[in-house]
């Protein structure tokens, strides 16, 4: 496991809430982009290795993982809200990816956003 994430899994508490903003800020880490190795399979390891941390930490409470790559700030982002509230807390569209082109689109640092469909990559899973 990656050590960012064994320090993360030791002390990551996911929370619940009835607002959605508040779970996501609540539950969000962050990591540097350049941390995650440039390989598809480090990328896909640390991003699986992610998710186990998540469904370890979260509450007896079905929720979706998500992550995505802010680009700007250099960092992917991930975090967990209660599958209750029937949507991810975004503002803008998203294009809802696979593992594996997720994990594409980060090895080449590409958000989605500014690209011509302009809708930010993200990869959820139920937790």
């Amino acid at each position: 496991m990656h050590s960012d994430l064994e320090e993360l899994a030791g002390s990551l508490r996911v929370i619940v809430s009835s607002e959605i903003n508040v779970e996501a800020q609540e539950n969000m880490m962050a990591f540097a982009i350049n941390a995650l190795g440039n390989t598809e399979g480090s990328i896909i390891a640390f991003l699986r290795d992610s998710k186990d941390v998540y469904t370890n930490a979260k509450p007896n409470v079905r929720m979706t993982f998500y992550c995505w790559l802010d680009e700007l700030a250099g960092q992917i982002r991930m975090s967990a809200v209660s599958q209750s509230h029937e949507q991810l807390p975004f503002r803008c569209g998203i294009n809802s990816l696979a593992l594996i082109p997720f994990s594409n689109s980060l090895a080449v640092g590409i958000s989605g956003v500014y690209s011509s469909e302009e809708k930010l990559n993200v990869w959820q899973s139920q937790i």
